[in-house]
């Protein structure tokens, strides 16, 4: 699977168990949301079977992280008798100190019966993710990408910025400016800040892209006007 789709924040997985005589606990290989290892646990006791959904296990690297999830636990069956068990939603914080949720008695062991077939069961999980917090992220590292600094008050400038900048032709074309220009210049600004996204490892801030000649009162407001209409 492509490491694109591990920055998903929702995303459909089925996982399969294949169970023993004495199997007690199972759990399966890891999916990723949001860049973090998820993955379902399964406890078959005598009267029932508790599911799980368990987030970024054996994590070391914060022990301040959090990330909140809703999920559904679906059991399938795809033999001749074709049918779906799901329980309520799971609507979790995982945390370090509380990465599992689920449920204690997701099916009675009688009802199970009817979802084994070749001594498998079929498990699928559908969730949704908020971004995770308190965990070290490098977006050059993960995505090839950086992106720009937040302005102190709302714009739209940033957006556009980074149209133009994913607009190839217009990207080179900026590029191939002459590099002895004044620096008040838009375009030699437009040059760095392009540059900067490119090449920097770190997000850009954008108060060095400023007109030269000072605006008039509430011209930001016109301008931020104009570049939602953009």
């Amino acid at each position: 699977m492509p490491n694109s789709y591990r920055f998903r924040s929702e995303a459909i997985f089925t996982y399969t168990f294949h169970l023993g005589k004495n199997t007690k606990v199972l759990q399966s290989e890891p999916f990723y949301v949001l860049m973090l290892p998820w993955s379902i646990i399964i406890h078959l006791r005598d009267k029932a079977m508790g599911v799980y959904l368990r987030c970024n296990e054996d994590s070391d690297s914060s022990r301040n992280w959090s990330c909140h999830a809703v999920a559904k636990v679906s059991l399938v069956s795809r033999g001749l008798r074709s049918k779906i068990y799901t329980c309520h939603e799971l609507n979790h914080l995982h945390k370090w100190e509380d990465e599992d949720s689920g449920y204690f008695n997701f099916i009675s062991r009688e009802e199970l019966d009817d979802f084994i077939e070749n001594d498998t069961i079929t498990l699928t999980v559908h969730i949704k993710a908020a971004m995770p917090s308190g965990i070290p992220w490098d977006s050059k590292e993960h995505t090839g990408y950086i992106g720009l600094k937040r302005r102190d008050k709302p714009s739209y400038l940033n957006s556009v910025l980074l149209t133009l900048y994913f607009t190839n032709s217009l990207r080179l074309a900026v590029y191939r400016m002459k590099p002895d220009m004044d620096e008040r210049v838009l375009g030699f600004k437009l040059q760095r800040l392009f540059h900067e996204l490119q090449l920097g490892t770190r997000s850009v801030g954008t108060r060095k892209l400023q007109m030269s000649d000072p605006l008039p009162l509430n011209a930001h407001i016109f301008l931020d006007n104009l570049l939602r209409e953009y």
